[in-house]
């Protein structure tokens, strides 16, 4: 019989399989943006009409840039607004002109949802 020649301690496979990640840990790594979320929408006078001053986080979140965001309220009514971005916007909060949305019937403070839409 021949004898094993031994090349140093014997490494466990449990050892072996610390090295390397997890699965989910991988799957972390990519930056999760939201596509939709439930914010209040208030009337303010002095916002153009067409523009919706939004939140700079709540932008990020949504993954907005140059592109166009949809509110849309209890499923029904719609708007499409470019955005403009200011921090003294709370974050849950979307601003839009008080004539639009006293045309469409929306009322200040009312709950909504907010998406970006992409530019065409």
């Amino acid at each position: 019989m021949e004898e094993e020649a031994e090349s140093g301690p014997k490494i466990s496979v449990i050892d072996t399989l610390k090295v390397i990640p997890p699965p989910s840990m991988l799957r972390e790594s990519k930056k999760k943006q939201i596509v939709e979320k439930r914010i209040r929408v208030r009337r303010v006078d002095n916002i153009e009409e067409g523009k919706a001053k939004i939140n700079p986080l709540l932008a990020k979140e949504l993954g907005v840039g140059d592109d166009m965001v949809e509110i849309v309220v209890a499923g029904r009514k719609s708007l499409q607004l470019s955005p403009i971005l200011d921090e003294g916007v709370p974050q849950n909060e979307v601003w839009v002109n008080a004539e639009i949305l006293k045309t469409l019937g929306i009322a200040d403070n009312t709950i909504a949802t907010i998406k970006r839409i992409a530019k065409k």
